[in-house]
C-alpha cells in the first residue's frame, strides 16, 4: 500500500476544544506502535507557558478515518510534558486510564 495520513487529535487547553494536526506515514498502520509520537507548541493552546512550551503527543488509540477514507486514520493522543514525559494538567485521559486499568475495575468486567 501507499502513503497514509494520520490525524493526531487531542483536547486543547480549555478542556472543551479539540485540536488536531496531520502527518503522512509511508504505509498503512496495523498497530498503535507504528504511529510515532509527535509534538506541538503548547503555548498556542494555553497548555504551556512561553519559557518551555513543547508538548508531546502520545498516540493511544486509532480508528479508520471516515472523512478521508482509504487506509487513513484518526489517532487519539495523550498530552505529555516533553521534558518530564508526565501528563500535563489538561490531560484528563491519563487519570481516567489509570482508573479503568486498575485491577479492581478490570476484575469487575
Amino acid at each position: 500500500g501507499g502513503k497514509v495520513q494520520v490525524e493526531y487529535i487531542w483536547i486543547g487547553g480549555s478542556g472543551l476544544d479539540l485540536r488536531a494536526k496531520t502527518r503522512t506515514l509511508p504505509k498503512k498502520v496495523t498497530d498503535i506502535k507504528q504511529i510515532p509520537a509527535w509534538n506541538y507548541d503548547g503555548s498556542s493552546t494555553d497548555q504551556a507557558d512561553g519559557s518551555y512550551s513543547e508538548i508531546w503527543l502520545q498516540p493511544v488509540k486509532y480508528v479508520r478515518d471516515p472523512f478521508r477514507g482509504g487506509d487513513n486514520i484518526l489517532c487519539l493522543c495523550e498530552t505529555l510534558n516533553a521534558k518530564t514525559m508526565k501528563p500535563i494538567e489538561t490531560n484528563k485521559r491519563a487519570p481516567a486510564r489509570e482508573t479503568f486499568e486498575a485491577k479492581q475495575v478490570v476484575d469487575e468486567e
